[in-house]
Protein backbone atom coordinates (compact mmCIF):
# COMPACT_ATOMS: atom_id res chain seq x y z
CA UNK A 1 0.00 0.00 0.00
CA UNK A 2 2.77 2.17 0.76
CA UNK A 3 4.02 1.76 -2.27
CA UNK A 4 1.19 2.50 -4.38
CA UNK A 5 1.24 6.02 -2.48
CA UNK A 6 4.98 6.87 -2.86
CA UNK A 7 4.42 5.77 -6.68
CA UNK A 8 1.36 8.07 -6.77
CA UNK A 9 3.08 11.37 -4.74
CA UNK A 10 6.06 10.61 -7.32
CA UNK A 11 3.60 10.68 -10.18
CA UNK A 12 2.14 13.77 -8.92
CA UNK A 13 4.82 15.36 -8.49
CA UNK A 14 6.24 14.72 -11.89
CA UNK A 15 2.80 15.92 -13.10
CA UNK A 16 3.29 19.26 -11.10
CA UNK A 17 6.63 19.93 -12.26
CA UNK A 18 5.73 19.36 -16.38
CA UNK A 19 2.92 21.46 -15.85
CA UNK A 20 4.73 24.12 -14.32
CA UNK A 21 7.54 24.22 -16.83
CA UNK A 22 4.74 24.26 -19.84
CA UNK A 23 2.67 27.05 -17.75
CA UNK A 24 6.26 29.18 -17.73
CA UNK A 25 6.86 28.44 -21.22
CA UNK A 26 3.37 29.16 -22.57
CA UNK A 27 3.85 32.52 -19.94
CA UNK A 28 7.25 33.52 -21.26
CA UNK A 29 5.99 34.15 -24.77
CA UNK A 30 3.36 36.24 -23.51
CA UNK A 31 4.53 38.78 -21.30
CA UNK A 32 7.57 40.59 -20.81
CA UNK A 33 9.47 39.45 -17.65
CA UNK A 34 11.26 42.10 -15.17
CA UNK A 35 14.86 42.08 -15.08
CA UNK A 36 15.34 40.53 -11.82
CA UNK A 37 13.31 37.49 -12.48
CA UNK A 38 14.82 36.99 -16.10
CA UNK A 39 18.92 37.33 -14.27
CA UNK A 40 17.38 34.79 -11.79
CA UNK A 41 16.61 32.51 -14.18
CA UNK A 42 19.50 32.73 -16.38
CA UNK A 43 21.30 31.38 -13.13
CA UNK A 44 19.47 28.20 -13.25
CA UNK A 45 20.79 25.24 -14.90
CA UNK A 46 17.51 23.82 -16.60
CA UNK A 47 17.98 25.41 -20.34
CA UNK A 48 16.16 25.36 -23.74
CA UNK A 49 12.69 23.72 -24.52
CA UNK A 50 10.88 21.90 -22.37
CA UNK A 51 12.33 18.68 -24.22
CA UNK A 52 15.71 19.77 -23.48
CA UNK A 53 15.03 20.58 -20.04
CA UNK A 54 13.27 17.46 -19.69
CA UNK A 55 16.72 15.35 -21.33
CA UNK A 56 18.83 17.66 -18.62
CA UNK A 57 16.60 15.97 -15.57
CA UNK A 58 17.35 12.83 -17.19
CA UNK A 59 20.95 13.24 -16.72
CA UNK A 60 21.30 14.13 -13.50
CA UNK A 61 18.97 11.19 -12.48
CA UNK A 62 20.84 8.96 -14.27
CA UNK A 63 21.01 5.22 -14.23
CA UNK A 64 21.17 2.42 -11.70
CA UNK A 65 24.41 3.74 -10.34
CA UNK A 66 22.22 5.99 -7.98
CA UNK A 67 19.87 3.66 -7.34
CA UNK A 68 22.86 1.17 -6.11
CA UNK A 69 24.16 4.01 -3.85
CA UNK A 70 20.80 4.49 -1.66
CA UNK A 71 20.18 0.67 -1.54
CA UNK A 72 23.55 0.47 -0.32
CA UNK A 73 22.74 3.30 2.53
CA UNK A 74 19.13 1.31 3.00
CA UNK A 75 20.99 -2.70 3.12
CA UNK A 76 23.30 -1.01 6.00
CA UNK A 77 19.94 0.83 7.46
CA UNK A 78 18.03 -2.58 7.29
CA UNK A 79 21.31 -4.44 9.08
CA UNK A 80 21.59 -2.58 11.61
CA UNK A 81 17.67 -1.81 12.57
CA UNK A 82 17.21 -5.99 12.63
CA UNK A 83 20.20 -6.40 14.50
CA UNK A 84 18.97 -3.99 17.02
CA UNK A 85 15.67 -5.54 16.51
CA UNK A 86 14.00 -2.23 15.14
CA UNK A 87 11.51 -4.15 13.23
CA UNK A 88 9.51 -1.67 11.95
CA UNK A 89 12.26 0.84 10.92
CA UNK A 90 13.87 -2.34 8.91
CA UNK A 91 10.41 -3.17 7.27
CA UNK A 92 10.73 0.57 6.51
CA UNK A 93 14.20 0.12 4.72
CA UNK A 94 13.50 -2.92 2.95
CA UNK A 95 10.65 -1.04 1.37
CA UNK A 96 12.41 1.45 0.38
CA UNK A 97 14.87 -0.81 -1.28
CA UNK A 98 11.88 -2.31 -3.00
CA UNK A 99 11.03 1.27 -4.21
CA UNK A 100 14.01 2.21 -4.95
CA UNK A 101 15.00 -1.37 -7.41
CA UNK A 102 11.17 -0.82 -8.61
CA UNK A 103 12.30 2.81 -9.59
CA UNK A 104 15.96 2.19 -10.64
CA UNK A 105 13.88 -0.52 -13.18
CA UNK A 106 12.11 1.93 -14.98
CA UNK A 107 14.70 4.19 -16.01
CA UNK A 108 16.70 1.56 -16.82
CA UNK A 109 14.29 -1.69 -18.01
CA UNK A 110 17.32 -3.80 -19.26
CA UNK A 111 18.32 -4.29 -15.45
CA UNK A 112 14.52 -6.22 -14.71
CA UNK A 113 16.15 -9.50 -15.55
CA UNK A 114 18.95 -9.21 -13.45
CA UNK A 115 17.11 -7.52 -10.49
CA UNK A 116 13.95 -10.50 -10.83
CA UNK A 117 15.69 -12.90 -8.46
CA UNK A 118 16.36 -10.59 -5.51
CA UNK A 119 12.72 -8.92 -5.66
CA UNK A 120 10.98 -11.81 -6.11
CA UNK A 121 12.82 -13.90 -3.99
CA UNK A 122 15.27 -12.61 -1.37
CA UNK A 123 13.58 -8.95 -0.71
CA UNK A 124 10.48 -11.41 -0.17
CA UNK A 125 12.48 -13.56 2.31
CA UNK A 126 13.67 -10.60 4.02
CA UNK A 127 10.72 -9.23 4.35
CA UNK A 128 8.80 -12.03 5.95
CA UNK A 129 11.73 -12.79 8.73
CA UNK A 130 10.98 -8.96 9.51
CA UNK A 131 7.32 -9.30 9.56
CA UNK A 132 7.82 -12.37 11.91
CA UNK A 133 10.16 -10.72 13.85
CA UNK A 134 12.04 -13.87 13.55
CA UNK A 135 15.42 -13.33 15.36
CA UNK A 136 16.90 -16.39 14.94
CA UNK A 137 15.98 -15.88 11.33
CA UNK A 138 17.18 -12.33 10.56
CA UNK A 139 21.40 -13.09 9.98
CA UNK A 140 20.13 -16.24 7.66
CA UNK A 141 17.93 -13.67 6.07
CA UNK A 142 20.85 -10.50 6.02
CA UNK A 143 23.62 -12.91 4.83
CA UNK A 144 20.85 -14.32 1.98
CA UNK A 145 19.98 -10.93 1.33
CA UNK A 146 24.03 -9.94 0.33
CA UNK A 147 24.29 -12.82 -2.03
CA UNK A 148 21.58 -11.96 -3.78
CA UNK A 149 23.20 -8.13 -4.30
CA UNK A 150 26.09 -10.65 -5.27
CA UNK A 151 24.48 -12.65 -7.56
CA UNK A 152 22.45 -9.40 -9.30
CA UNK A 153 25.98 -7.93 -9.50
CA UNK A 154 27.66 -10.84 -11.55
CA UNK A 155 24.90 -10.63 -13.74
CA UNK A 156 25.49 -7.27 -15.02
CA UNK A 157 29.18 -7.99 -15.17
CA UNK A 158 30.28 -6.30 -12.67
CA UNK A 159 31.53 -9.45 -10.46
CA UNK A 160 34.04 -6.97 -8.75
CA UNK A 161 31.51 -5.10 -6.66
CA UNK A 162 31.55 -6.80 -3.98
CA UNK A 163 29.15 -6.76 -1.04
CA UNK A 164 30.06 -7.24 2.96
CA UNK A 165 27.44 -7.25 5.73
CA UNK A 166 28.15 -3.50 7.21
CA UNK A 167 30.52 -3.16 10.15
CA UNK A 168 29.67 0.39 10.82
CA UNK A 169 26.51 2.68 11.64
CA UNK A 170 25.73 5.11 8.84
CA UNK A 171 23.45 7.07 11.36
CA UNK A 172 22.28 7.54 14.81
CA UNK A 173 18.63 5.76 14.64
CA UNK A 174 18.47 3.39 17.21
CA UNK A 175 15.43 1.67 18.92
CA UNK A 176 13.56 3.50 20.53
CA UNK A 177 12.83 1.99 24.67
CA UNK A 178 9.77 0.50 25.13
Amino acid sequence: MRRLQFGALAFSLLACVIALLAWRDARKGREATPPEAEARRREGWLRGSSDEKFEQLEKQLRGFDKTMVEIGYRFTELYFAGKDRNWEYAEYQAEKIDAAIRLGIERRPKRAGSARYFLEEDLPAMRAVLEKHDAAGFDKAAASLRQSCMRCHARENVPYFTVELPERRLTPIRRAPR
